[in-house]
């Protein structure tokens, strides 16, 4: 019955992606994170892919000739698909790295349908809206399942890339402060208190995947949410206050899980085994340094340079992606982080001074400290792939653009209020789109 009623969905999802792509996409990051196909008992379904395929379609056909791809302002994310190219051409066994190719593939080229087509300011916050409510119902959802069985079981993700508990930690430590921000954005008091909630669910939801990864991006999160409060100090206070109570109030099995942070004698045996694997991707990378040995080979050449371990995932997405993709490709994630955080903030500063009601503002708090609870998550699980990262990348370009708009909208009013202070009675023009206008029909 599930699967009769998820085929008579993805019917009625699939059209729609096509004939109206926007929509489409907000569908596909639906399937692609809620997964029901695994509800459904039919986990190997590609429903994802079907969506995406007709969103593509559809923009091509109805979308492109008026929201043409923004290439230029997205240079950095195509030098990196190109870089994965020539690392899976050049990878030292190419059967298992295409197969990820092809993920990576659809994961930027969705990013640069979020760019083309979110270029209204009503768009970038259906966007927005439309992934934290995602990832609302995601993060309520483990909440209930947790309280049930948190003491017994740990947390995992709906399936898919995000079926580890690990991955779904790192989702949710992104997630949280979007959620937050979110809340902060609404002006609807039930619609606030709801993303509230949604946020304290993925909070709690890192919590029962006992995730140690998860649990030190948490910290770095709430750190950062709070120190961008008016209040400070006070935040300062309240954040381990709340760590301390959330952690006195969680079932045993998750604080014996955390403590093993301490340096004891186990924890030390499995922090030298990270750090054996970090030192073999430094020797891979030195060895492979343009293009790295191929998507998906790590495991097979890691005994080459360490006859101690069993072979290791890196356990960390920047180290990894430099083993396997090579040093350019970890050179421009690095950048499109830094480009990306710097965008949403001179987004912020251009909107707080031009538009200080647009919610977009709120968003650029919450975009930021994702980034950060990425870069600390991160440090420790290898998922240089996570999709929402770089559906990140393409919020902050596409904000960046409209906060020009906005900027150049706001000079010409400028220019236009001065040349009429200047020459009330004269016959006024200026300068639109290298044609003379006269003042009056602006």
């Amino acid at each position: 019955m599930k699967a009769f009623l998820l085929y008579a969905l993805m019917i009625f999802l699939v059209p729609v992606a096509f004939f109206a792509p926007f929509w489409g996409l907000l569908s596909y990051l639906g399937v692609a994170y809620l997964r029901p196909q695994q509800w459904a008992f039919i986990p190997d379904a590609r429903f994802s892919m079907f969506v995406a395929v007709a969103t593509l379609a559809g923009y091509v056909l109805f979308e492109m000739p008026k929201r043409f791809p923004r290439l230029l302002p997205n240079l950095l994310l195509i030098l990196l698909f190109v870089q994965m190219l020539i690392s899976t051409l050049a990878s030292i066994n190419p059967v298992e790295s295409q197969p990820k190719m092809i993920e990576f593939a659809k994961v930027i080229l969705i990013a640069l349908l979020m760019t083309a087509m979110a270029d209204s300011e009503k768009r970038v916050n259906q966007l927005y809206l439309g992934t934290c409510g995602i990832m609302a119902f995601l993060s309520l959802r483990s909440l209930a399942r947790g309280f049930v069985g948190a003491a017994d079981n740990r947390s995992y993700g709906p399936g898919g890339m995000f079926e580890d508990n690990n991955d779904y930690a790192l989702l949710l430590v992104m997630v949280l402060p979007m959620l937050y921000y979110a809340g902060r954005g609404a002006k609807q008091a039930w619609l606030k208190w709801g993303w509230y909630l949604s946020a304290f669910a993925a909070f709690m939801t890192v919590l029962f995947t006992r995730s140690r990864g998860g649990f030190v991006g948490l910290c770095v999160v709430m750190f950062f949410l709070a120190m961008r409060t008016k209040y400070k100090v006070t935040g300062m206070i309240f954040v381990p206050v709340a760590m301390v109570l959330a952690l006195a109030f969680s079932p045993d099995a998750i604080t014996e899980r955390l403590r093993t942070i301490q340096a004891d004698g186990r924890e030390d045996r499995s922090a030298q085994q990270r750090l054996d694997a970090w030192s073999v991707c430094w020797q891979i990378m030195q060895d492979f340094p343009l293009t790295g040995i191929g998507h998906r080979n790590l495991m097979e050449i890691y005994p080459r340079y360490s006859v101690k371990e069993t072979p290791r995932v890196a356990h960390n997405s920047f180290l990894h992606l430099g083993a396997e993709v090579g040093v350019p490709a970890l050179l421009l994630l690095l950048s499109l982080i830094g480009l990306s955080y710097f965008r949403l903030w001179r987004t912020r500063q251009i909107l707080s001074a031009r538009a200080p009601d647009s919610p977009l503002i709120h968003y650029t708090h919450g975009l930021q400290v994702a980034l950060m609870g990425y870069c600390a998550s991160g440090f420790f699980v290898s998922r240089h792939d996570l999709e929402l990262v770089y559906q990140v990348f393409a919020f902050a370009t596409t904000m960046r653009i409209l906060a020009q708009v906005h900027e150049r909208a706001h000079e010409t009013q400028e220019l236009v209020d001065a040349q009429r202070h200047n020459a009330p009675s004269a016959h006024v023009t200026v300068t639109v789109d290298a044609r003379r206008v006269p003042v009056e029909q602006l």
